[in-house]
């Protein structure tokens, strides 16, 4: 998963606070965050093209990227090689009309808002199981 977007100074504090209150630390754009069956692992935090890779139970991580993904207002892209057609992917309307406004993405994939977990779960991963429900 690449988070497409540059946060905000606010925004970045925010998305900090979210991985600190889940007793993970970012250093130098790069860091993890130990979840009870899932490890998010992140590089290039904070800047554009920042890299999220989820180990374990993804079904566990749900909450926490979601939170993280609204609280950073980011612009969100699956990259997993199951996902045959990716797409952008933000949690809130402000995210939303922030992407659009800004002409971010700059891109043919098409903008998704998921307003809650299970949405943003199935526009990331299509295939998932919890996407047939």
């Amino acid at each position: 998963m690449v988070a497409a977007s540059v946060m905000s100074e606010d925004e970045h504090q925010a998305a900090l606070s979210v991985i600190a209150r889940h007793g993970g630390g970012i250093e130098d754009g790069r860091g993890s965050l130990a979840l009870a069956q899932a490890e998010i692992h992140f590089d290039n935090f904070g800047r554009e093209g920042t890299d999220v890779e989820i180990t374990g139970d993804i079904d566990s991580a749900l909450d926490v990227l979601f939170e993280l993904a609204t609280a950073g207002r980011l612009v969100v892209m699956n990259t997993h090689e199951r996902c045959d057609e990716p797409e952008l992917v933000v949690t809130s309307a402000e995210a939303h009309a922030q992407a659009l406004a800004s002409n971010e993405p700059d891109s043919e994939l098409p903008l998704t808002l998921a307003d809650n977990p299970l949405q943003f779960l199935v526009a990331l991963l299509p295939g998932h199981p919890k996407a047939k429900n």
